[in-house]
């Protein structure tokens, strides 16, 4: 099966970004089924069901893309939803630690217990 079109994903393991490359496998008037392209893998590999994935067309947050371009602006945009998560995760987090010191402080009336550990 020749391979006449590839697909592109940008993802990052901490501070390194990188390309994921995929290749089509079938185009469907839907959709495309997709399989990723790795340096050890044969093309032979790609009929591997659990590494085909199946992508439509027409949605609108796709898993890959036809140019690089719009691979890298879909993973700007998926990280910065992934920080703002973040941060409003970590503002609710300092939320809990002032409320538990404030438990702390009111409990203790500033006598200082040494914590059991259990």
């Amino acid at each position: 099966m020749p391979i006449v079109k590839y697909m592109y994903r940008y993802n990052n393991c901490y501070s390194t970004v990188y390309c994921d490359e995929y290749a089509v496998l079938k185009e469907t008037r839907c959709g495309y089924w997709i399989a990723p392209l790795t340096r050890y893998t044969a093309i032979e590999d790609f009929v591997e069901e659990e590494r085909k994935r199946y992508m439509s067309k027409t949605a609108k947050n796709r898993y890959a893309r036809e140019r690089k371009v719009d691979a890298i602006c879909d993973f700007i945009k998926r990280k910065q939803h992934q920080l703002e998560h973040l941060r409003n995760e970590a503002d609710a987090i300092l939320v809990a630690v002032r409320e538990a010191r404030s438990i702390l402080h009111n409990d203790t009336k500033g006598v200082l217990y040494e914590r059991a550990d259990t």
